[in-house]
């Protein structure tokens, strides 16, 4: 709510001396004058000004120390408040956080039960003497915290980290399971890494996802999932200290401190309560923020949209919620440090019931940024910024749902980063709030790292700098084939490229993942901590009967400034690098050799050398009726076809079976060529594997298309019957 002041009432009241009671009367006095003394808003200052009147406003007179727009009583004159005493009467103000040295309430509340897939229930704490939560109750009022966050630059020190030539095909040496906890030599790009921990088969020990911050404030504590709950655990020595049971949802480190995990707290029943919480990991006490009980719900128990709901700044939240009072779905932003609601946003009027994919904060100014499920670059399509002061719409920093990051570029701009093609695969960044007539218009290209090479990303690092975990293209899907395959490397925003050549490009590569990617959890989802110190990946070494394992790539003390640009025209320059020989074992040729040449018959299409099984099936078709109505699937010179695959392990991500080829040729001329990457316009695979295949395909007259399938070597190869395709010349134009 906004606090208006007008000419005949101040409603002031102070609990300071008198001459400056006088001199904050002349100020607004002044200010009055100036608005036209018709109404004064507190909106209209920026937070400078409020910031230095009120540091006038308030003196504290010994034994009294200042804090924020307080006075406490500080007797022992350590700086600290002593119980917490203030003086009666202060300016009025949001209430914060409580601090981590009250003393927990008297009665502990009781667990509550809960079910699905971000809820935990967990075994007894770590420690059962941690004191518990009591009845819930607003935080007692606290200055908001000095120790604001700011960005990173990039650490320079220290020898450069990785290999910076983005072009270099660099094959994966042989390398054994490394023991838990031990440090150990990457082979082929020299970085050190620690595997942290021993998943049992088939469960996961490892950090949460890409775009969320693993680690706390200064690096000593990441925070995991082990399959049964959340857990936070030393860097150093890899002990937990504290895990978590009871049933949260959406777990976050404080950025403004190094032992506090904000959550949501995840009721069982529905409709449910919105509860924002906090625990100080180290000891055990949890406080409720000063949410508005009775007026927000989830729509479904536990579960909020985001994995990226707190700022950079560690002030605002995002959130997606149902409103008590008339049932529409509504964006709220969360200020953390003054302990209320700042916006909430309504866009029923503007989007009807569109629902969006994720909703966060920008990373420094708190402006809303969603992404909605519709691809497009009109209203409620892509990703839309709005005003945190204004709650209007400012415009599109995306067209698509694809994956990506927010992110702070080298001269500090808030930047969105996320992928663009048309008959590529590249890297783009958008400053924001974007443009309100947005078509396809990022700002510039920083990598063309060539298809597969881009599964996930995350910008949470300093000033400039994205960790992206790169897959394989599917048309040379051996680890070694081309550059990046299989890497978990450092993109700079600083750099710039162009389709096909990374003659400006800037880039760090600095490990094999060396995961199977059979399944979601088995993703690498690298993660970069908030000073550039660490990289964390998942990986199950190759084996998804393994658990999946959290790695970390050390880079303290590495130098990670942009490097120069070493790129050139995209294409590949085959290096060899020896093994370092301390603990690889040699597994023979495996991942080493080029894909053998494809079997190919008289007619130019690959042997068949696979039976489907009676519960298999593999299907080309034109992705028409549910998927799309024509002219859209069939224009002037593109189609989309359809490539239904549930063959072998049907998975999301598993890795059998997904050597996925379109071949055509003239209609009646049975003598096929393979589609080349510039001829396949765009490939939509839902975020998996296997199942539903999207390709747009260029294509101009009548043709018979087919579809191939294969393992990664290229063996057991199965092939669709021909489907004739014939492009519609009144349809639309590919764009």
């Amino acid at each position: 709510m906004k606090s208006k002041f007008h000419c005949r009432h101040y409603g002031l009241r102070f609990a300071i001396r008198w001459p400056i009671l006088l001199l904050i009367v002349l100020l607004l006095i002044v200010m009055l004058a100036v608005s036209g003394c018709e109404k004064f808003s507190l909106d209209d200052l920026s937070d400078k000004d409020i910031k230095r009147i009120s540091e006038n406003a308030v003196i504290c007179n010994k034994p009294y120390m200042r804090v924020g727009l307080e006075c406490c009583l500080d007797k022992n004159k350590d700086q600290i408040c002593d119980n917490d005493n203030r003086i009666p009467g202060k300016i009025k103000k949001a209430p914060e956080t409580s601090p981590d040295n009250n003393p927990p309430p008297a009665n502990p509340s009781k667990d509550k039960d809960g079910s699905g897939p971000d809820s935990r229930e967990n075994n007894k704490p770590i420690d059962t003497d941690k004191p518990v939560e009591g009845a819930p109750q607003p935080p007692p009022q606290q200055s908001p915290p000095t120790d604001q966050v700011n960005v990173p630059n990039l650490p320079s020190q220290g020898s450069a980290a990785g290999i910076s030539n983005p072009n270099l095909i660099i094959k994966q040496p042989a390398l054994s399971l490394p023991s838990v906890g031990k440090t150990f030599t990457d082979p082929a790009f020299g970085t050190k890494l620690r595997r942290l921990t021993d998943a049992a088969n088939g469960n996961r020990d490892r950090h949460v996802y890409s775009q969320l911050q693993a680690f706390n404030k200064d690096n000593s504590l990441v925070l995991m999932d082990n399959s049964q709950n959340y857990l936070i655990r030393e860097v150093e020595s890899l002990k937990t200290i504290y895990a978590f049971d009871f049933l949260i949802y959406a777990p976050r480190w404080n950025p403004l401190h190094k032992e506090e995990m904000i959550y949501f707290t995840d009721l069982a029943t529905e409709p449910t309560e919105v509860e924002l919480e906090k625990v100080n990991v180290v000891t055990g006490v949890k406080t409720k923020y000063n949410f508005p009980r009775n007026t927000y719900r989830w729509v479904s128990p536990g579960r909020a949209i985001s994995y990226e709901e707190i700022s950079r700044d560690g002030r605002w939240l995002t959130l997606f919620v149902q409103k008590r009072s008339n049932d529409r779905m509504v964006f709220v932003l969360f200020d953390l440090i003054n302990n209320k609601i700042e916006r909430e946003l309504d866009l029923a009027g503007r989007c009807s019931d569109i629902n969006p994919n994720w909703v966060a904060p920008s990373p420094l100014k708190g402006d809303i940024v969603i992404q909605w499920n519709p691809d497009g670059e009109g209203a409620c399509n892509g990703v839309e910024v709005y005003g945190r002061t204004t709650g209007l719409y400012q415009g599109h920093v995306g067209s698509h749902r694809g994956h990506s990051d927010q992110g702070i570029d080298e001269l500090g701009n808030e930047i969105y980063v996320t992928y663009g093609f048309r008959n590529s695969l590249f890297i783009t960044v958008t400053k924001f709030p974007g443009s309100a007539s947005f078509k396809n218009s990022y700002d510039k290209i920083i990598l063309d790292p060539g298809w597969g090479h881009f599964s996930h990303l995350s910008c949470q690092g300093p000033k400039g700098v994205c960790v992206v975990t790169a897959d394989t293209n599917t048309d040379a899907p051996v680890a070694g084939g081309e550059p990046l395959d299989k890497e978990i490397y450092l993109v700079y925003t600083s750099g710039r490229a162009e389709e096909g050549n990374n003659a400006g490009a800037k880039v760090r590569r600095l490990a094999h993942h060396r995961s199977s990617n059979c399944d979601y959890y088995h993703e690498p989802q690298a993660s970069i901590s908030a000073d550039g110190s660490y990289v964390i990946f998942a990986s199950d070494n190759g084996d998804c009967q393994s658990g999946a394992d959290s790695y970390l790539i050390d880079l303290r003390g590495s130098d990670l400034s942009a490097p120069p640009s070493s790129g050139g025209p995209t294409g590949g320059i085959i290096i060899g690098l020896p093994n370092d020989g301390s603990d690889e074992k040699e597994n023979g040729p495996e991942n080493q050799n080029p894909l053998p040449k494809e079997n190919l018959g008289a007619n130019g299409l690959p042997a068949q050398t696979y039976a489907l099984r009676a519960t298999e099936q593999f299907s080309l078709g034109i992705a028409e009726g549910k998927w799309y109505v024509p002219p859209v699937s069939i224009g002037k010179n593109f189609v989309r076809l359809l490539v239904v695959n549930e063959i072998g392990m049907l998975t999301c991500n598993s890795a059998d079976f997904t050597n996925v080829r379109l071949f055509y040729s003239p209609s009646g001329l049975n003598q096929y060529a393979k589609f080349t990457n510039s001829q396949i316009l765009g490939h939509d695979n839902g975020g998996c594997n296997k199942w539903n295949q999207m390709y747009t395909v260029s294509l101009q007259g009548s043709f018979d298309v087919v579809a191939c399938v294969s393992q990664a070597d290229g063996s057991q190869n199965y092939c669709t019957a021909p489907l004739m395709v014939s492009t519609n010349p009144k349809g639309v134009s590919w764009s």
